[in-house]
């Protein structure tokens, strides 16, 4: 069995480390084990990133949707928008399952994750899989519905970017393992 571990980075935060952490640990018990990030702080030769020019703008690029909301708060808020080429590295690693852990500020886009065909397992380490976009939902609770009035985004609309995303993750992922 091929294990492949996706996470921004392999070292950098909390997310990191803790999937880096299980990423030593299924190798050490002879899982074949990968890990692929955007972002490879250690020399480890089962770390793989892709460094390539989408992949070094992508987290800028990701922001620039949140310019629109001059208002919103401070805090992480990812839209996962800007395209990159992480589905075809995945596939051409041909894993049997692929365990996510933290791969927002524009490491995979929402319709990247919806075109994985491996069985999925995702250790969730904040609420951006089920909210529009924030990280974390604080008192809010319109991800529960359809997102929209954003107040991460200081927004006062209901069709806002948090709405976007709620229906692109809907559309998206409705068939996923």
């Amino acid at each position: 069995m091929k294990v492949l571990l996706l996470n921004d980075s392999d070292n950098q935060g909390g997310a990191a480390r803790g999937a880096h952490r299980l990423y030593q640990g299924l190798q050490q018990v002879g899982v074949h084990t990968n890990m692929l990030v955007r972002y490879q702080c250690t020399d480890d030769p089962g770390v793989l990133s892709h460094r390539t020019l989408l992949t070094k703008i992508s987290r800028r690029m990701d922001n620039l949707p949140l310019l629109r909301y001059p208002d919103r708060q401070v805090g992480l808020f990812s839209s996962q928008w800007f395209p990159n080429r992480t589905v075809k590295q995945i596939r051409r690693l041909q894993p049997d399952i692929l365990h996510l852990n933290w791969i927002c500020s524009g490491y995979l886009t929402v319709e990247a994750i919806g075109q994985l065909r491996q069985p999925i397992v995702w250790t969730l380490r904040d609420m951006w899989a089920f909210t529009g976009g924030c990280h974390y939902s604080q008192s809010c609770d319109r991800y529960q519905q359809t997102c929209g009035r954003c107040p991460h985004l200081g927004s006062s609309v209901d069709q806002d970017l948090s709405r976007w995303i709620w229906y692109r993750k809907r559309t998206a992922w409705r068939d996923l393992n």
